[in-house]
């Protein structure tokens, strides 16, 4: 039976000059998911009903800033445990988005294959019992000039009010000239199986990996062997244990970067960190992160072409427990403001003995932010979604670690403006626009 009759369509008033918006609503089955994908225009929803979605996935055109496309779950957060994209082994991308605008919410997307019905019985190999990379944003395409003078190859993605567990590799990754994406409000476990849980020998496992590795840039996986400039994308509120390697990672060429309000556990590569950054200008405040074998948060690391990338990062107002190797690792220099940061120590540790700051440079940590200047952040886009939600949802998922959240204020989504320039606060530290 043709999955194409699964599509019942709902139209909802949405004019445009796609015609009417409508709500496809989809049951499991067939390729129904990837149908629904093939039919949608701006401004449509994409509702799926409870049950096991054994498909991998593309997107097959854009949305708008004012339209975008939705993916969502029928009852919405609190039921997303119920609606699950397991995947189909036919890729090593389970959900791959492609295009501009489109918001992925309220579901539930788990590698573990065990069950998949297609799957060979007798082997039990680790690429046939675990999905590679969950959630992966690239485009294949030229990047393109936007309205404000940035280019871009995906924009204005949102995913938020997910669980993603069960990774090969990444759970999420943001890639090749991805700008202005939002990732909030997710529960992100249980990421780098292969390395990390079976007999891997590498170390790929991040919870949010954005950018990408000069090792490759020459990569068939992106449009041009160039620094992959990821620009303006904000990390927020989500909670991510991988029991693999960083909770969030931003690779050299990428700029800009908002990370906030997340809560970092069980990072397992003593090099790393729970949170790095290779990219410049990132901005990482107010962050939980807790059992790390690595850094809590590590700054730069790579020279390409005689240009030092991890520069001008600031890091202030996070909460560092138990991160065995040091609290910050800065591996090159200048950076702005690191300061305000509370660090509780492992307890086998001595405070005489541990690294508050680790790497080629020295940075405390616990010193107060004060005014001397900080490097002024570049131009940013414009941020295409409403304020979100800063706590993370609940899931079946129990977290293994208790800890406390850092509180939210106020002020979470930089202010949308053509070209952003930087708000200095009265201590001096900026923030984004």
């Amino acid at each position: 039976m043709s999955s194409s009759l699964l599509l019942p369509l709902l139209f909802i008033g949405c004019s445009s000059f796609y015609g009417q918006c409508a709500t496809i609503s989809i049951t499991p089955g067939g390729t129904a998911f990837q149908d629904a994908l093939d039919v949608v225009n701006p401004g449509d929803v994409i509702e799926l009903s409870n049950g096991d979605y054994w498909e991998d996935l593309k997107t097959r055109t854009d949305g708008t800033a004012d339209m975008p496309i939705t993916i969502r779950g029928a009852g919405g957060t609190g039921d997303k445990e119920n609606v699950v994209l397991r995947g189909a082994g036919t890729s090593t991308r389970v959900l791959e988005i492609k295009h501009d605008y489109y918001i992925v919410e309220d579901f539930t997307v788990n590698g573990h294959a065990e069950g998949d019905p297609d799957r060979d019985a007798d082997s039990d190999s680790a690429q046939d019992m675990w999905r590679d990379v969950l959630i992966y944003a690239v485009a294949n395409r030229e990047p393109t000039e936007r309205a404000g003078g940035y280019i871009s190859a995906i924009d204005g993605l949102v995913i938020r009010n997910m669980a993603v567990t069960n990774a090969g590799g990444e759970c999420i990754r943001l890639r090749d000239h991805v700008t202005n994406a939002e990732v909030y409000s997710n529960h992100i476990t249980d990421c780098g199986i292969y390395d990390f849980r079976e007999d891997g020998d590498g170390k790929n496992g991040e919870g949010v990996y954005v950018g990408t590795s000069s090792k490759q840039w020459d990569s068939d996986k992106n449009w041009d062997d160039v620094p992959d400039v990821c620009m303006g994308n904000i990390i927020r509120g989500n909670y991510i244990r991988t029991r693999g390697n960083e909770g969030i990672d931003v690779k050299e060429g990428t700029v800009d970067t908002l990370i906030e309000y997340n809560e970092v556990y069980m990072q397992y590569d003593d090099d790393s960190g729970g949170i790095g950054s290779r990219g410049d200008r990132s901005i990482i405040r107010y962050n939980h992160i807790e059992d790390t074998d690595g850094a809590g948060v590590r700054l730069g690391g790579h020279t390409v072409d005689g240009i030092e990338y991890g520069k001008n990062n600031q890091v202030y107002g996070n909460t560092m427990v138990d991160c065995r190797h040091s609290a910050v690792k800065v591996m090159v220099d200048p950076q702005g403001q690191i300061c305000n940061n509370d660090v509780t120590l492992p307890d086998y540790v001595d405070e005489d003995d541990y690294k508050y700051s680790g790497g080629n440079f020295y940075y405390d940590p616990l010193k107060p932010c004060d005014s001397s200047p900080t490097p002024e952040l570049g131009p940013t886009p414009t941020p295409v979604t409403l304020s979100p939600e800063v706590t993370p949802e609940p899931t079946t998922e129990s977290p293994t670690i208790e800890a406390p959240t850092p509180e939210p204020t106020p002020e979470l989504t930089p202010e949308p403006t053509p070209e952003a320039t930087p708000e200095t606060l009265p201590n001096g530290m900026a923030t984004l626009q």
